[in-house]
């Protein structure tokens, strides 16, 4: 596996990204890849456009449901996907913490998108970000409006408690430059505990940043370049709602799902079913 595609992509192409939609329910009986098309994971370099003076790391994020009843499904996606290409602070804490990621590149895509479609998933919402080196950006997962505890396993391999809120938790994307490679960035993604801020004064601003909770041991690295993709999802299903990974990935609450009829899967009907969170982030560009 070669991840040293040394791509340019023009800025433009970049911020052409923000034009494409969203998918509503209207979609969500669609397959899959349908849903998410290659041209979504990476932009087309056109020969004819002159690079622009902006930079930086495009970088797109799909947030994906499936029916919980159907999370054992995953470990088709896992096994099909590369384990190699991650850093982690502590590969047993990451999967004491019932987390899973797999590295895929664009040529995978169609097949994963088989395996996610076999497993019901559906695209719910799209993240679209052009991160200078260095930059972060937080996507919402849940809000927590008041103070409780979220337990996670420690790098040490001890459960851990931590009491968090008001404020939300969310998952941070950082993009950065890798030095004297050209096309290639390294993106780290991270749950973290972020408090809620009421008046955006500086010193109030800097206060909060100091009282975030970043969850190292669910935290990873990676080395990416244009059409590189991970998925983050979960390793297992848990009864515990208390765990970081059920706050990451379990809506108990559930989702609406396309159930097709057993006598005609062509037809069916929507129903109300617990679901399973999914991110889908792709590296759509790199302009050095």
């Amino acid at each position: 596996m070669s991840m040293m595609r040394l791509l340019q992509i023009p800025a433009i192409s970049l911020l052409l990204l923000l034009c494409l939609p969203a998918c509503n329910n209207q979609h969500q009986d669609q397959p899959i890849w349908q849903q998410i098309k290659i041209g979504d994971l990476a932009a087309v370099q056109d020969p004819n456009q002159t690079p622009q003076p902006l930079k930086g790391i495009g970088i797109k994020m799909f947030v994906l449901e499936m029916p919980a009843d159907n999370v054992e499904d995953l470990s088709q996606i896992w096994d099909v996907t590369y384990k190699q290409p991650f850093l982690l602070a502590s590969p047993t804490a990451f999967k004491a913490n019932s987390f899973a990621v797999g590295f895929g590149q664009i040529h995978m895509w169609h097949a994963i998108a088989q395996l996610l479609d076999k497993a019901g998933a559906k695209r719910v919402a799209t993240r679209t970000m052009l991160l200078a080196h260095g930059q972060t950006s937080d996507y919402e997962i849940i809000p927590l409006p008041t103070e409780q505890t979220v337990f996670y396993v420690d790098t040490d391999g001890q459960r851990t408690g931590i009491h968090v809120g008001p404020g939300k938790l969310v998952l941070r994307i950082k993009a950065e430059q890798v030095p004297g490679i050209r096309g290639l960035a390294s993106v780290t993604s991270q749950p973290v505990f972020v408090p809620r801020v009421k008046i955006l004064l500086p010193f109030l601003a800097r206060q909060a940043k100091a009282n975030e909770f970043e969850f190292v041991p669910a935290a990873f690295k990676l080395r990416t370049s244009p059409g590189d993709f991970f998925l983050l999802g979960p390793a297992a299903y848990t009864t515990d709602r208390l765990n970081l990974a059920s706050r990451l990935f379990y809506k108990p609450q559930g989702s609406l799902f396309f159930v097709p009829s057993e006598q005609n899967p062509a037809v069916g009907k929507l129903e109300l079913l617990p679901a399973v969170r999914l991110f889908l982030v792709a590296c759509s560009g790199i302009n050095d």
